[in-house]
């Protein structure tokens, strides 16, 4: 089980708040169950004409990144009542707090919040936003329920709770997938509470609030990379290098070496690699280590390995253990290499996980065994490695490890020959020939319906 420290379940629940709040939403407005009257269509006026603001800002893709965060933060602000949602937070303890620390929690805790809706801006791809239900609840609150459905990742239902305050609906509360937020909050912060008070909750959210404006804009960098707006996201890297990240300095140093977003350039690429392997940033430690293999430097190329590899970066594990089986730089040791290996294929790795079906295979570094040979090259293959595809179609063709399956060797046949595997698309013209219509439709069907499944980050 992966535990979550304080910061980085805030995080989570601030990056699923901020995508439900606006980031590229198309809304649908399905067969919404409402209930009551005036006060109910009021709150759901409101997540509506939210949804539809923060879509119009983010559309304005002419104008700089900074100044779509700044309207965005703002247009989101005036639709919470901050002062209630910190009430709810702190809890018991906020009437007896003097006013000028409420006043000064309640700026941090605000700018938190707005900061990581901002800051995010660009980070979302096009999501279905679905108001399921409208419902009053008391005298003032209303509850508005909504699906938010987004692509290659699991639905959220999101309910906002809002209440009536001097004739304007305003945001008290989220529930995600029925797990309020301020009530995680709060339970969250009761241990700097009961231990430091609000001094040490206000000195807390200093510290955080510098560690999620580099954390939040990392991450919307990397979203915007995934879109293809790559120069949007080397301005957020270069502005997070320049400050030390080494994260950002590594991608920075990618994307010059690639000419993306920015003129190619192999000095700045090589100085921002440096400096993220200065921090012994692990991928810049696995960078330098594959120059100096290239430059026959083997044995240094192995201690960088060796470090990055501690740190469980499944790229130096793997290439760690193809040298322990070539003996570059190293003797060669077939335990060894099997060990690294598999580790790198524990982590998601799917090239590492097709080689470790194969020394399952082979009995390199370890007892032959078929069985746990096919199951890693079926979750190497299901991740859409055409490799590991390949060893499929004769698996399930001669029915070795497993029972034959002529309609699952045709599917993977198909798609090992999209993934450019030469020998794939004469498999096909076999199958084809000895399979009966309907069998060949359902494989070209099964090949269709494919889609990846990707492990690890």
């Amino acid at each position: 089980m992966v535990r979550l420290t304080i910061e980085e379940r805030e995080l989570t629940y601030c990056r699923i708040i901020v995508s439900t709040l606006g980031l590229c939403i198309a809304l649908v407005i399905g067969a919404t169950e409402t209930l009551a009257g005036e006060r109910a269509k009021r709150a759901e006026s409101v997540i509506v004409n939210l949804s539809r603001q923060a879509t119009e800002i983010l559309s304005q893709t002419d104008k700089p990144l900074n100044s779509r965060e700044t309207q965005l933060a703002a247009t989101i602000g005036r639709h919470f009542h901050f002062t209630l949602i910190a009430e709810l937070v702190v809890g018991p303890k906020w009437e007896g707090i003097p006013q000028h620390e409420r006043q000064e929690f309640l700026n941090l805790f605000r700018d938190f919040y707005l900061d990581s809706y901002g800051s995010q801006l660009g980070g979302y791809p096009d999501d279905e936003f679905t108001i399921l239900s409208v419902q009053e609840k008391g005298s003032r609150d209303v509850f508005v329920k909504a699906r938010l459905i987004r692509a290659q990742r699991e639905a959220v239902v999101v309910d906002w709770r809002l209440r009536e305050v001097l004739g304007r609906s305003l945001i008290i509360d989220i529930l995600i997938n029925g797990a309020s937020v301020a009530f995680s909050h709060r339970e969250n912060f009761h241990p700097v509470l009961s231990n430091d008070g609000i001094g040490g909750l206000i000195t807390l959210f200093k510290i955080r609030a510098e560690r999620l404006k580099a954390e939040t804009r990392g991450f919307a960098a990397g979203e915007l990379f995934e879109q293809g707006r790559f120069a949007e996201a080397v301005s957020i890297w270069k502005e997070l290098a320049q400050n030390g990240d080494p994260e950002a300095q590594f991608n920075l140093s990618i994307m010059y070496a690639e000419g993306r977003g920015v003129e190619p350039d192999s000095s700045k690429a090589e100085y921002w690699n440096n400096r993220a392997y200065k921090s012994a940033y692990p991928p810049a430690l696995h960078n330098k280590a594959l120059t100096l293999l290239a430059d026959g430097e083997e044995k240094a190329a192995v201690t960088l390995l060796e470090k990055s590899a501690r740190t469980n970066f499944a790229p130096s594990q793997y290439t760690l253990g193809k040298l322990y089986s070539y003996a570059l730089g190293v003797a060669e040791n077939p335990a060894r290499s099997f060990e690294f290996i598999r580790l790198a294929a524990e982590s998601g790795m799917a090239e590492a996980q097709y080689n470790l079906g194969k020394n399952y295979r082979d009995g390199y570094g370890t007892e032959v065994d078929i069985a746990e040979s096919f199951s890693w090259f079926e979750r190497a293959a299901k991740q859409g490695y055409g490799k590991a595809q390949a060893k499929l179609v004769t698996r399930h063709g001669n029915g070795e490890g497993v029972p034959r399956d002529d309609i699952e060797a045709l599917k993977w046949a198909i798609l090992a020959a999209k993934e450019g595997i030469s020998e794939a698309a004469e498999w096909q013209k076999i199958y084809q020939s000895r399979m009966t219509k309907a069998d060949v439709l359902r494989a070209e069907q099964l090949a269709k319906e494919f889609k990846p499944q990707r492990e690890g980050p």
